[in-house]
C-alpha cells in the first residue's frame, strides 16, 4: 500500500510511482499489508528548470598565445566548465574532446589539453540548442 501525505504535492499509484502535482513537500510511505512493516521517503517537488537552449562561443586562450574558438551550445559550455574544474582537482582526463564539423569530414574530433589552457571565456548569443 502506498501512501502519499498530501495528494495536493504528490500523489502514487498502486506500484509507486510518485507524480508531482504542485511545488511543496510530502512524505510518502510504503506499507506492507498484514504486517508492521512501514518505510516512509520525503518528495520535495520543484519548479522545473528549463533547459538554456542559446549557443555560445566558447574562446579558449593558450599559454603560447594562440587562441581556440568554438561555436558550442551552453550544455557544452557547462560540461567544459566542470571538466576544467574537475582536472583542476586531479579528477578528469587531461583532455577535452571538440567535434567540429569540416567539410568533407563527418567529424572531425579536436582536444584541448587542460595544462595548456591559460583563460577561457563563454560569449553567449540566442540561438538553437547544438
Amino acid at each position: 500500500m502506498w501512501l502519499s501525505s498530501d495528494k495536493k504535492i504528490a500523489t502514487l499509484d498502486k506500484d509507486g510511482k510518485v507524480t508531482a502535482i504542485k511545488e511543496g513537500q510530502a512524505t510518502t510511505t510504503a506499507k506492507v499489508e498484514g504486517t508492521d512493516l512501514t518505510t516512509t521517503c520525503k518528495v520535495n517537488v520543484t519548479k522545473k528548470v528549463e533547459e538554456n537552449k542559446n549557443n555560445a562561443i566558447l574562446s579558449i586562450s593558450l599559454v603560447n598565445g594562440a587562441t581556440k574558438e568554438y561555436d558550442v551550445s551552453m550544455q557544452e559550455v557547462e560540461k567544459f566548465i566542470n571538466w576544467f574544474e574537475e582536472r583542476s582537482n586531479g579528477k578528469a582526463s587531461s583532455l577535452y574532446p571538440f567535434n567540429k564539423k569540416i567539410n568533407p569530414y563527418k567529424t572531425v574530433e579536436k582536444y584541448i589539453e587542460h595544462h595548456k589552457i591559460a583563460s577561457f571565456e563563454a560569449r553567449e548569443y540566442e540561438g538553437n540548442d547544438k
